[in-house]
C-alpha cells in the first residue's frame, strides 16, 4: 500500500498523521500551521489544499470549515 503524502509540503505522512480534506491529506504539522486543530472534532474536513495554504500565508482566516 503506497503511503499518502501531504498536499502542503509533501511528507510523506503515515495513518496517524493525517487529516483526510476534500482533495487529499494535510500533515498536523501543516494542519497546526494553517490555526486548525484536532480540537475541532472534525473527521474528513470540508476544506481544500488552496484554502489551508491561504490561512497558513494569513491571507485567510483559521476557522471551522463548514461541512
Amino acid at each position: 500500500m503506497a503511503k499518502k503524502r501531504c498536499n502542503i509540503c509533501g511528507k510523506e505522512i503515515g495513518f496517524f498523521d493525517k487529516n483526510k480534506i476534500l482533495d487529499g491529506y494535510v500533515c498536523y504539522d501543516c494542519f497546526n500551521k494553517s490555526g486548525l486543530n484536532s480540537f475541532t472534532g472534525l473527521t474528513d474536513l470540508s476544506i481544500t489544499t488552496e484554502q489551508i495554504k491561504k490561512t497558513i500565508a494569513g491571507e485567510l482566516k483559521p476557522e471551522k470549515p463548514i461541512k
